[in-house]
């Protein structure tokens, strides 16, 4: 048992020999989840507000759960959305599901990362559309979906803006990530979960090849952690996206005639709103 919590302390903050890296994953997911709990609070002060302000402001909302995806890795990413989880379900209650969102972005970055996308400045630039698609499009549906509407009534002017609109955000976080595994010197990219996949083969650890081969423990056990949290998140954004769109049944005389509500949809430029 003690052996077993050690390897999940290892694969949350790192080596145990190592307190640099376990103050980076640490600071990494402290102020990650920081930031998108003082996000959440400021979008919703200006969010009444359909201006230049809000939209610069939305820039903002995934930075934080890419860098710390990209940088320091699965873990420390989903620790940061964990929190943030949390703190959803105390203050904002039913709108806790928003954070499942958080979880895809910090699933798929961490993928990428591992798979050398921050290497080259092409594969940056594919790892931005990624992350466009899901943050924008995917995310657009999805909750086009969540507010009671059929899949065949999806504008896809609106979705189209709500990819766009990521452009600043996912170009800014992906390029900073590229700069930083470009430009960091090896002892330095050691403090970063993903910085090993960065570093030249030949100065890799014997230890560090390893884990780059998914043969080790701790590899598995930061799996089981990925998966566990996914199945929690999952289940509860069902429940969630339950209470928010609930099965109201009514009944219409023949002799009353609907008319069909048109909504404009002009003003939406992102998923937020």
């Amino acid at each position: 048992m003690k052996r077993g919590n050690n390897l999940l302390l290892q694969a949350i903050f790192g080596r145990g020999e190592d307190p640099k890296k376990i103050a980076v994953n640490a600071v990494i997911v402290i102020l990650t989840a920081l930031w998108s709990i003082g996000y959440s609070m400021g979008i919703i002060i200006l969010s009444p507000y359909h201006n230049i302000f809000t939209g610069l402001f939305y820039v903002l909302k995934y930075i934080p759960f890419i860098l710390a995806a990209a940088l320091g890795g699965a873990v420390p990413g989903l620790m940061a959305v964990l929190i943030v989880f949390f703190q959803k379900s105390v203050a904002y209650s039913s709108f806790s599901y928003l954070t499942f969102i958080y979880l895809m972005v910090t699933i798929t970055v961490d993928g990428m990362a591992k798979k050398r996308f921050f290497k080259k400045w092409y594969t940056t630039v594919v790892a931005s559309l990624i992350v466009m698609s899901i943050a924008g499009v995917f995310w657009g549906v999805v909750l086009w979906l969540l507010s009671g509407k059929a899949l065949a009534t999806i504008d896809l002017f609106v979705i189209a803006n709500c990819f766009v609109n990521e452009i600043p955000g996912s170009f800014v976080s992906c390029f900073i990530v590229y700069n930083v595994f470009k430009k960091l010197p090896p002892e330095k990219l050691r403090l970063f979960g993903n910085g090993k996949y960065y570093m030249d083969p030949e100065l890799l650890t014997e230890e560090e090849k390893y884990e780059i081969g998914s043969r080790s423990k701790i590899g598995r056990v930061i799996l089981g952690v990925v998966v566990f949290e996914a199945i929690v998140l999952g289940i509860t954004t069902e429940v969630a996206s339950n209470t928010l769109v609930p099965s109201v049944k009514f009944v219409v005389s023949d002799s009353v005639q609907l008319t069909k509500n048109e909504e404009d949809y002009s003003h939406v430029t992102n998923a937020g709103i």
